[in-house]
């Protein structure tokens, strides 16, 4: 069985990121005080968490920088990378994928994990996207919190900056629908 884990919203050599803040004026990234001291702890806790047989599913928004960065930058990152597509992703040229090593790019990725059925995107999807699937698996949102419990924000600042395990994922992920059960909701099997 091959390992294989998720990320999302890495935005590496985004320096902007480390000065933005939530509706309280918190930095949504307190830990580090630029892209280079975030960047290089991103990648530390990449290459520490994957090895190179493992395949990682960057759910987007990997890198704000252009073609020569995303290169430089995903040629040091272990495992086989595939890419979701997210809005900072799209003004790449095809070609800077694969140079990076990314050996899937699309829109959305269907993965069953542990009898779970996870939709994967970048932008969390209307819950009534997800017909005959238990949850969504997104980013985009950063430090929020996600809009139900049938999705779960992998965004790098929700995952300790490091890219989580499907199995450890489907574990949270059958803890929320538990507590969905107990409030007596159903998730809709039409």
């Amino acid at each position: 069985m091959v390992d294989i884990y998720i990320i999302s919203d890495t935005h590496l050599r985004h320096q902007n990121i480390y000065k933005f803040t939530d509706r309280f004026g918190n930095r949504i990234r307190p830990q580090f005080t630029s892209a280079e001291e975030g960047d290089a702890y991103m990648i530390q806790a990449w290459n520490d968490t994957v090895k190179p047989t493992a395949h990682v599913w960057h759910l987007g928004d990997f890198c704000m920088a252009g073609p020569e960065h995303w290169i430089g930058v995903g040629k040091r990152l272990n495992g086989h990378k595939r890419l979701v597509l997210g809005n900072h992703d799209i003004v790449q040229h095809v070609s800077t994928f694969k140079d990076a090593g990314f050996q899937k790019v699309q829109g959305a990725k269907e993965l069953q994990i542990a009898g779970l059925r996870m939709l994967c995107t970048h932008y969390p999807v209307h819950e009534s996207s997800l017909f005959k699937r238990d949850c969504n698996v997104h980013g985009h949102i950063h430090q929020n919190n996600s809009p139900s419990l049938r999705h779960y924000n992998v965004s790098v600042e929700k995952i300790s900056y490091r890219p989580i395990h499907v199995e450890d994922l489907a574990k949270r992920v059958r803890l929320q629908l538990a507590e969905l059960e107990t409030r007596g909701d159903k998730i809709d099997e039409v």
